[in-house]
């Protein structure tokens, strides 16, 4: 495998890829300013900790429920129309989320939710999909990360400003912004070359042919669970916005906003700097998964035991840079295993598994603090254990797995 280029030459030299990058910037952003302008509304409406883990359950579940249906459509139709689509309709529901809590209806507010969550599960394997047709072979590796630790940087900035924006302006004003933010990415879009599927006319465009190339590569399957995997074992994320929200002195916006920040900060490293040391050969991308899922354990531990926040901040920094460690790798095998036909259902079930693993977790954590009597510290506790019995064996097959695929014959 040829060595990638760098972050910078990537951007400079590759327009289409430069356009796809910067409306990741813009409403990647905006997804942050939204979260926290929603989870604030959701706590203005409601004292529940299952409701406001109920957020983070409408933005994750609907691309699970959806896959069948947004995998084939991605490997069927072109990809640039979908992406622009998406985020057109997307400032439609923003704008519905602004009517919903100016009403006070916390059911509303969550239809408002699912409806750009839906679309975002259009967007997302359409963007991972699209990817290879935007770049060479040897930029590919470098998008993934890049990707990644976009969506790591802006969830430092754009969950710092969230918090200081919803704190200053208002909700609303959050939402609005987050709404901009797509309408500015759909401009960017509208730049790039068309984006056709893969394959010719005959190909199998089903989801179930989708699910059953999987079923054929056992490997491939394996790498397109790795960042469910993560999200389970990742337990500290499910109750954030609860350490964020009372747990210290610095509660509302602003605790939630500087944990959130803290998280971003971290995964960005993981993200971007760490492949300065790994490269990007898929031997050494499997192994570091078995020390990422140990040091994602001993930081959930930290944040357990944290006595202030800026301690449990200093927790979430480290949880953010190994989560995102295994994201990016796990990004990166698979962009380099799925076949072209199948990519649209790949991500798709990716997506959907990933989206599935941690809606359920949540909402499990949320009635568990609601109605068990459990703080944010005992499920942290639990997704640090889940680190050692689960994530390592997961680490070890997919280094097993991979190493008789690559000894397999072409």
């Amino acid at each position: 495998m040829k060595p990638s280029v760098g972050y910078l030459a990537l951007v400079r030299d590759n327009p289409a890829y430069r356009r796809l990058w910067l409306g990741e910037v813009v409403s990647y952003a905006g997804d942050w300013f939204g979260t926290i302008a929603l989870f604030a509304a959701v706590g203005e409406l409601t004292d529940s900790a299952l409701a406001v883990t109920g957020v983070v359950v409408c933005q994750t579940l609907p691309h699970f429920l959806a896959m069948p249906l947004t995998g084939p459509l991605v490997d069927r139709l072109d990809r640039r129309r979908l992406l622009i689509g998406s985020d057109l309709l997307r400032v439609v529901a923003v704008l519905g989320q602004v009517a919903a809590h100016l009403v006070g209806s916390l059911v509303l507010l969550y239809l408002a939710l699912l409806a750009q969550v839906l679309l975002a599960a259009v967007f997302i394997p359409a963007r991972a999909a699209a990817l290879p047709a935007i770049t060479t072979d040897e930029q590919l590796p470098s998008a993934v990360a890049l990707s990644g630790g976009t969506w790591s940087v802006m969830l430092a900035v754009g969950a710092a400003l969230g918090g200081l924006t919803t704190a200053v302006v208002g909700i609303d004003g959050a939402l609005l912004a987050n709404g901009l933010t797509f309408a500015a990415s759909a401009a960017l879009l509208a730049g790039l070359p068309d984006l056709p599927p893969e394959g010719d006319d005959g190909t199998d465009r089903s989801f179930a042919a989708g699910l059953g190339a999987l079923a054929r590569d056992p490997y491939l399957a394996l790498v397109a669970s790795s960042k469910a995997v993560m999200a389970v074992c990742g337990a500290s994320a499910w109750v954030l916005p609860l350490y964020g929200d009372g747990a210290y002195p610095l509660a509302g916006p602003l605790g939630l906003g500087a944990l959130y920040a803290a998280r971003g900060a971290g995964a960005a490293f993981g993200s971007l700097g760490m492949r300065r040391w790994t490269g990007d050969t898929p031997p050494v991308l499997r192994a570091a998964f078995a020390p990422a899922f140990v040091v994602l354990a001993v930081s959930q531990a930290g944040i357990a035991l944290a006595p202030t926040l800026g301690w449990c901040a200093a927790g979430f920094l480290v949880a953010g840079a190994a989560s995102a460690l295994i994201w990016v790798f796990g990004g990166t095998l698979l962009q380099l295993a799925a076949p072209p036909g199948f990519r649209g259902r790949v991500f798709a079930v990716e997506s959907g598994v990933l989206t599935l693993g941690i809606s359920l977790t949540s909402a499990l954590a949320g009635a568990l603090v609601d109605h068990a009597g459990w703080t944010p510290d005992t499920v942290t506790w639990v997704g640090t254990v889940g680190c050692l019995v689960v994530g390592l064996p997961f680490a070890a097959a997919v280094s097993v797995l991979g190493t008789r695929r690559d000894a397999a014959p072409a």
